[in-house]
């Protein structure tokens, strides 16, 4: 076993070698090509020859200010989930699959293998290795099976050596699973945004597990409904708090043809039965990560999230999760695809590289103020308005400690006083509060 482990080693950098050296002559081939292009042409007397007209070269025809016509390549979409299907261009002297382009210019190895990983390359792995110079290893595929206690610290070692791995959900071929009866009613409509992100998960025909990013109020929680209709399987969503759980589920109801029974609540107020197969849950961090006694309704549905195969987890503001508390809701629950939704990849505990191997890589992240200009989300105003302490909790704070005079700071009665007014004068202007 030690001798193919060895043999499979030397294979791996035997091959590795190969791709190096084949990128370097193929950078060194593409600059000669590019000097011999520039280079004029010379005839027999010594003097540069013209070039024709339409060659490209030098114009002698009347058409020759005339820019060249550019010609797009269409919009290919996938007939079942209707999203944009990423163009993938093979080289064919080379062998590797660049995402985009038909060359290998500016690709390094590093990129490469991370687009093997990506399942931009096929399963044998032979388009990372020169094809004309076939080895044991390209014709072969090794798989194997992590122990799942130790999942966390394979993806994050692999996220280190710059070979991230990924998770991608063949969910229209998987038959085994109970199908989620939802759809999108006729007059929900996504907007270009929310479907270019929708296209960067589900755009290789699987459901791609990653983070999108969407400024507040451009419709992340309908971004993460279409994913969950696309998908058509089970569904748990994890939410900062029991607000946000109501409002997924009215966003459910208002955007989808779900019955109403197939969706259920888990907070400390209601826990709602599984009455179906299929099922949308909708809870929080916090009531998965618990550690205290529970009742035996919590109990009961506590069961059901922990040891069901979910079709896929959307993970709301995934930004502000402690991590602890992130880890633990990841580790409890099971899923086939994950999805992350944030307005923002910061954190305060510089943590924010650990989603990137609990989760996924970032998909896509819209530019906040390209849709302030299309109007898509209300232009932002900032305004600081100073709250200076009252005199008894100014004299508290002093002679408080660094934890004591947080809460001070936070609980200063000129505060709630300026927030009490500015909600009265946007309600005399007839907005909810």
């Amino acid at each position: 076993m030690e001798d193919y482990d060895a043999q499979a080693i030397a294979e791996i950098e035997e091959a590795e070698r190969q791709h190096r050296e084949r990128t370097k002559q193929l950078a060194e081939d593409a600059k000669s090509k590019s000097a011999a292009a520039a280079a004029p042409l010379i005839g027999k007397d010594g003097k540069p020859i013209p070039a024709a007209a339409g060659s490209g070269g030098a114009a002698d025809s009347k058409d020759s200010k005339r820019p060249a016509a550019v010609v797009e390549a269409p919009e290919v979409r996938d007939p079942e989930t209707g999203f944009l299907v990423d163009r993938v261009a093979e080289d064919e002297e080379s062998g590797l699959i660049i995402a985009g382009t038909g060359t290998t210019d500016g690709k390094d190895e590093r990129k490469a293998n991370a687009m093997a990983a990506m399942g931009l390359v096929d399963d044998t792995g032979s388009a990372l290795i020169n094809k004309s110079k076939s080895t044991a290893l390209a014709n072969q595929m090794f798989s194997f099976e992590i122990n799942y206690e130790k999942m966390e610290d394979v993806r994050k070692t692999c996220q280190h050596l710059g070979y991230p791995t990924l998770e991608e959900y063949d969910f229209r071929k998987d038959t085994g699973t109970a199908p989620l009866p939802i759809s999108l009613k006729p007059s929900t409509q996504i907007r270009s945004y929310q479907e270019k992100s929708l296209s960067k998960m589900f755009g290789n025909g699987r459901a791609r597990s990653g983070i999108i990013v969407l400024p507040c109020g451009a419709g992340k929680t309908l971004v993460g409904i279409t994913a969950a209709q696309t998908v058509k399987k089970s569904t748990l969503v994890f939410c900062t708090t029991g607000v946000a759980v109501d409002q997924w589920r009215r966003q459910f109801l208002l955007w989808t043809n779900l019955p109403a029974k197939y969706i259920c609540t888990f907070t400390s107020q209601n826990k709602d039965e599984f009455r179906t197969e299929a099922v949308v849950v909708i809870t929080t961090y916090n009531m998965v990560s618990f550690h205290g006694k529970r009742s035996a309704a919590a109990e009961k549905v506590m069961k059901v999230i922990t040891t069901k195969e979910w079709g896929m987890v959307v993970l709301d503001e995934v930004h502000v999760t402690p991590a602890r508390i992130f880890r633990e809701c990841m580790t409890k629950t099971h899923s086939r695809c994950k999805l992350g939704l944030t307005a923002t990849l910061v954190r305060e505990d510089n943590l924010i590289d650990d989603l990137y191997f609990l989760i996924g890589p970032k998909l896509y992240e819209a530019n906040w103020l390209d849709l302030q200009n299309a109007g898509h989300i209300a232009t932002v105003k900032c305004i600081e308005v100073w709250c200076p302490m009252t005199a008894e909790f100014y004299k508290a704070y002093l002679n408080s400690d660094s934890r004591m005079q947080r809460s001070l700071y936070v609980m200063n009665p000129n505060k709630f006083r300026t927030c009490e007014f500015l909600i009265r004068w946007h309600e005399k202007r007839g907005y909810e509060s």
